[in-house]
């Protein structure tokens, strides 16, 4: 059987193996997962135009020997490690990139690059043409913890306060450094 290659997360598949084919303008694809398949049949366009900008080249300058710099980007949407081989693969690709390191439990990606010759926004574009989205604001991450934290809170308030010596301490410590006007 002939490999085929899924267009949302890059996972080399078996067509005899696919869990699902989808066609697109006369093509067909094939995908390692549902999950795959629901985002392409969503957005088409951005997975499969994506080939076609990685295809493009990102603007560069002429490779030199100059010193490093790492940069560290949370990136949202990392789910497996299909996801983090993706990322490190596609930016290890890219001229300037001299070492790429994806950690799926903190989704971050630490990168190692040649500033002459990458730039920290090419790094970020070609995240995100991986189809993986980039938060650029640290407040991102706080918010998005505060809505869970207020959850919690909103569950345990009415409960007894026999147990509020258990609960409430754990729940405090997270939300501690939230202004309240957050949750």
């Amino acid at each position: 059987m002939k490999n085929v290659k899924d267009p949302v997360c890059g996972m080399i598949i078996k067509k005899s193996m696919a869990e699902a084919k989808y066609t697109y303008n006369g093509e067909i694809f094939y995908f390692c997962n549902k999950t795959c398949y629901e985002k392409i049949k969503k957005e088409p366009e951005k997975y499969l135009k994506r080939k076609e900008e990685k295809e493009a080249p990102i603007k560069q300058k002429q490779m030199s020997h100059s010193p490093t710099e790492s940069v560290k980007l949370k990136i949202e949407g990392i789910t497996c490690a299909a996801c983090v081989a993706t990322i490190e693969r596609t930016l290890k690709k890219e001229k300037g990139v001299v070492k790429a390191n994806v950690n799926l439990a903190t989704e971050e990606a630490t990168i190692s690059y040649m500033p002459d010759v990458i730039q920290t926004e090419d790094l970020i574009k070609v995240v995100e043409i991986s189809g993986y989205r980039v938060l650029k604001d640290k407040e991102d991450i706080p918010m998005k913890e505060a809505k869970v934290a207020k959850k919690r809170l909103t569950i345990l308030l009415p409960y007894p306060s026999q147990y509020s010596d258990y609960f409430i301490p754990s729940l405090l410590k997270h939300l501690w450094h939230f202004p309240l006007s957050m949750l």
